[in-house]
């Protein structure tokens, strides 16, 4: 099948240059006018696609393609239009897009030369390529050049033949450290990272190098090894790793660092990403499950999965880490070491059982694990799962759950807990506009209600709670449509009196909920 050339046409003069490829070891030239013939040659593509508008053809396309046929290659011309308006922008886009797709399912190599892109079609050409990878469907072997050929050339200048290849290789780690952060899934990036790897390793030996300085396979092994206990929800050997083996979040963190000494001088782009991927995995390994910090490990994983949409997962992760906080030791939480005793977590695991304050805990499980096959399944689990990853999160952040369960509750245990029963068959807004109050909202371990910044009344139904500041014939509006209303009340002293109040001034104004019945009745 060979490789396949993609390649743009302008209607420029073209003077003839020595247009010279370095590959690994050595150089290769060719002397012509046209960039599409030397590349054609020095990349030995034997089909050539020429992108060009009428007037680009009409100038220079004869002259081409009797180049192209003297080096024996097969060519097609695809016309574009000029790009003027706005419609034959998207038509060039799309003739583009389908031309790199053709070539990546007939050619077993593609080549893309961007050098004669005219006005907008170099980013064009980006974004199809993105636009493929993101799809998959990006053939593994494609390379894109550009002929850097001097402003004003003269004939026989050289033109060196950029290889640009290196930054699509970027562009292909970005999108799979993207995924990887949304998602927890790394096959996109242990793709990229592999292609990468085997790129550098031959770089370095043609340039005479040690190719274990630039050897990137730990960092894969890393990978691959967090990437599968995420995907299989192994709990502690992300966080604490086991007897055998160091905690696979802690081994890809020291590999990422590494790593990201590398960018900086090769992928400068790709840092801002690995410093957010450092920031979402430094909270998870620890050295015990039965201290703070491994309670907060686990809360801390319960918001990954939650906030990736997982909820089975988020779920599960609470609930035994929820256990964990009932556990009289290691012994009942390092599961995977010498000191973990089954019947430890099993008494833990009845004490969590037994205190009432988690009885809802089992119903959101069932229901997950049941797939909505039941006879009343739940509604909004999303939320559900929310709640129950917002309690867990709080009782680890006020260290209250110990053996016997949570002590007596103080005001802002009151207030989720009122949340919990009001929102049953509801929901819960939180009506505010303000960082200050919505920071409030979220220590209140209130981070699962819905936060809106304007109130649309016509929207609320029966069993909703609205939570804020609401003018007092909009609260009579909302009962009246049988919602409940909760005002949220602080005792502001005068020289903080219209200013932005941070979640610490909340605080020490004393900022509670009350809930208020209020109904309209005509004046006499």
């Amino acid at each position: 099948m060979g490789a396949h050339l993609i390649t743009f046409l302008g209607p420029n003069n073209y003077v003839p240059l020595r247009y010279r490829l370095r590959r690994e070891d050595n150089e290769t030239e060719e002397y012509t006018p046209f960039v599409a013939r030397a590349v054609s040659k020095l990349l030995d593509c034997n089909h050539v696609t020429v992108l060009a508008t009428e007037t680009a053809w009409a100038k220079n396309g004869e002259a081409l393609s009797n180049a192209l046929e003297q080096a024996g290659r097969r060519w097609q011309r695809e016309t574009i239009p000029d790009g003027e308006a706005p419609h034959e922008q998207r038509q060039q886009f799309r003739i583009l897009l389908r031309q790199l797709q053709q070539a990546a399912e007939q050619a077993e190599r593609v080549v893309l030369d961007i050098t004669l892109g005219w006005r907008a079609q170099s980013f064009f050409a980006s974004t199809a390529i993105v636009a493929l990878m993101a799809a998959e469907r990006l053939p593994e072997q494609i390379s894109i050049v550009y002929g850097a050929a001097p402003p004003k050339p003269q004939d026989g200048d050289v033109a060196p033949i950029w290889d640009l290849s290196h930054y699509l290789l970027m562009l292909q780690i970005a999108l799979g450290l993207a995924i990887f952060k949304a998602t927890g899934n790394a096959a996109q990036l242990l793709q990229a990272l592999r292609q990468e790897n085997s790129r550098a390793c031959r770089m370095a030996v043609a340039a005479g190098e040690d190719a274990a300085q630039r050897n990137t396979t730990s960092l894969i092994r890393a990978l691959e090894k967090f990437h599968a206990h995420f995907a299989e929800l192994r709990v502690p050997h992300m966080t604490i790793g086991t007897a055998a083996e160091s905690p696979s979040s802690q081994t890809l963190l020291q590999k990422l660092e590494e790593y990201a000494q590398r960018c900086e001088r090769e992928h400068p782009a790709l840092v801002p990403l690995l410093d957010e991927i450092h920031a979402m995995l430094q909270p998870l390994p620890c050295t015990s499950l039965a201290t703070p910090e491994g309670h907060a490990a686990l809360a801390h994983l319960a918001r990954l999965y939650l906030e990736r949409h997982q909820l089975a997962e988020a779920a599960n992760v609470a609930r035994e880490g929820l256990i964990c906080l009932y556990a009289t030791g290691p012994e009942a939480t390092d599961a995977g070491h010498e000191t973990y005793d089954e019947s430890a977590r099993q008494q833990a695991e009845e004490a969590f059982r037994n205190d009432q304050s988690n009885r809802g805990w089992a119903d959101i499980r069932n229901d997950l694990e049941h797939c909505g096959f039941r006879s009343s399944p739940a509604g909004a689990l999303n939320k559900a799962v929310g709640k129950l990853v917002s309690e867990f999160s709080r009782r680890v952040e006020k260290g209250k759950a110990k053996e016997g369960g949570p002590s007596t509750p103080d005001k802002k245990e009151k207030h989720e807990s009122l949340f919990l029963r009001a929102s049953q068959g509801g929901r819960v807004l939180f009506v505010s506009r303000h960082a200050g109050a919505q920071e409030w909202a979220r220590r209140q371990g209130l981070g699962a209600v819905e936060v809106v910044t304007h109130l649309q009344v016509e929207q609320i139904c029966p069993g909703d709670v609205v939570v804020g500041t609401l003018p007092i014939h909009i609260a009579a509006e909302v009962i009246a449509r049988g919602a409940r209303y909760w005002h949220l009340r602080l005792d502001v002293p005068p020289e903080a009196r219209g200013r932005e109040l941070t979640a610490d001034d909340m605080e020490r104004y004393g900022a509670r909920l009350e809930e208020y019945v209020v109904s309209l009745r005509d004046a006499d």
